[in-house]
C-alpha cells in the first residue's frame, strides 16, 4: 500500500507515518502513535461476550428484524462503527477530516485482510470520506443515525484527552453538532442516537428514551412516539 498520497495535518506538531505496519497520527513529545486497528488486543476485547440481545449500543440503535442499516456520521477512530459491525449491522462510517479517514480506511483494509475479522464483521462496515450533513440531503434517507460528538472539557484519563486534544487540532472546534443532530432527526426514517457522557445535558431536549453505561449514555430520538 503506497502512503504517498497520504493527508498531513495542518498542526505542526503532528504528521502521519506508518508505523509497524498501520498508519498513524505521530505528535510531538509523545511516543505513542495513534492508528486505527481493528486487529489490536483491545479491540479482540470488546467484542468478548458481545451479543445483541444484551449489548447497550444495540439497545440504543434497535434490535427489530432486520436489523436496521446504520450512518455513522461522526466515525472517529471507527470503534463504535466496528462494534456494531461485529453485533450484525451494516454500518457505513463517514468521517470528514481527511486525515482521520486514512487511518480508518488503513485499519478496515488491514482487517479485512486477515481472515478472522472478516468472519465477524464480513463486508458490514464500509467507510467514506464524508461531510455527514452532505449525505443526510440524498435519497434513500437512513434508517438510524448514529453521532458521537466531541464531549465536553471533561477528561476522564490522559489517553481520553489527548485523543479529544487531537480531534480538536484536526476538526476545529465542535460547533455544529446541535445542526447535525437537527438534520438527522429530520432525516432518519427510524431514529437518530447521540453518544454522551452521562453527566452532559442531551443536546436536543426530551429524548425518547435513553440507554445507560458507566460512564456514557446514548440519548435516543424516535422518528415516531410509536416506533
Amino acid at each position: 500500500m503506497s502512503d504517498l498520497h497520504t493527508p498531513q495535518p495542518e498542526a505542526a506538531n503532528l504528521r502521519v507515518e506508518r508505523v509497524e505496519g498501520r498508519l498513524s497520527i505521530l505528535e510531538d513529545g509523545h511516543q505513542t502513535p495513534i492508528c486505527v486497528d481493528f486487529l489490536s488486543s483491545k479491540s479482540a476485547q470488546r467484542r468478548v461476550g458481545i451479543r445483541r440481545s444484551s449489548h447497550p449500543l444495540a439497545r440504543a440503535v434497535g434490535r427489530k428484524t432486520p436489523l436496521a442499516d446504520i450512518l455513522d456520521g461522526t466515525a472517529g477512530l471507527g470503534r463504535d462503527a466496528f462494534i456494531l459491525a461485529s453485533l450484525g449491522y451494516r454500518v457505513l462510517a463517514t468521517e470528514r477530516s481527511p486525515v482521520l479517514h486514512a487511518l480508518l480506511q488503513d485499519g478496515l483494509t488491514r482487517m479485512l485482510a486477515d481472515p478472522r475479522s472478516v468472519a465477524i464483521v464480513g463486508d458490514r462496515l464500509q467507510v467514506q470520506f464524508a461531510d455527514c450533513r452532505e449525505l443526510l440531503k440524498q435519497q434513500p434517507a437512513p434508517a438510524v443515525v448514529y453521532l458521537d460528538p466531541m464531549f465536553p472539557e471533561r477528561p476522564k484519563s490522559a489517553k481520553v484527552k489527548r485523543e479529544m486534544q487531537l480531534f480538536h487540532q484536526l476538526l476545529g472546534p465542535d460547533t455544529d453538532a446541535v445542526e447535525l443532530l437537527a438534520m438527522a432527526r429530520s432525516t432518519a426514517t427510524d431514529r437518530v442516537v447521540v453518544k454522551r457522557p452521562v453527566w452532559a445535558k442531551p443536546l436536543a431536549n426530551a429524548p425518547s428514551y435513553t440507554v445507560d453505561g458507566s460512564t456514557i449514555r446514548w440519548d435516543v430520538y424516535l422518528a415516531s412516539p410509536d416506533v
